[in-house]
């Protein structure tokens, strides 16, 4: 695959990360008590499919020299598909 191929895929496909975290959070908000604890790991999903996309945007920004513009596009692009970990170490350093 080109890289041209890779950014426009990841570009398009950056966005499953936080859609996922949301949907599963209000899936895992609807239990109470112990249910919520039962149904919390299914929040590891959008963590999963988080750590390749950050993993390929930081790949696509450790490259050749690009415009500025493209650069912004792909830094934004892999600041989304963190939210996800994001989410996971704020909620770690601040829960106590």
């Amino acid at each position: 695959m080109t890289e041209r191929t890779i950014k426009r895929a990841f570009l398009a496909t950056c966005w499953v990360p936080p859609a996922l975290l949301g949907g599963l959070l209000g899936y895992v908000r609807r239990f109470e008590g112990w249910g919520q604890w039962a149904a919390a790991p299914v929040l590891l999903l959008p963590v999963f499919v988080s750590i390749p996309l950050t993993a390929t945007g930081a790949a696509l920004l450790v490259g050749k020299r690009r415009p500025w513009y493209v650069t912004l596009v792909v830094v934004a692009a892999t600041v989304v598909a963190a939210i996800p970990l994001l989410w996971l170490a704020y909620r770690a350093f601040t829960t106590t």
